[in-house]
């Protein structure tokens, strides 16, 4: 009985280091999923700033095409 017995208390930690195991790889996961998170949002911020910088440099485009034609039609 010895014997059985200690082969289910191994059996017993076997299963809950494998839930920690599991708990732990979902704590990983969802860290990782946190800083993609991150990720995402700073380069949607960096898309945003670039659009707006990229208007501007095509309005001011724009404004040196219309003097230079303004100057070419003198």
């Amino acid at each position: 009985a010895g014997l059985g017995y200690q082969f289910d208390k191994l059996e017993s930690r076997r299963k809950d280091m494998l839930t920690l195991q599991r708990n732990g790889n979902i704590n990983l996961l969802d860290e990782k999923v946190y800083e993609l998170d991150q990720e995402v949002t700073s380069l949607k911020n960096n898309v945003k700033n670039l659009e707006g910088a990229n208007k501007v440099l095509n309005e001011k485009l724009q404004e040196l095409e219309k003097i230079v034609n303004k100057l070419l039609n003198k």
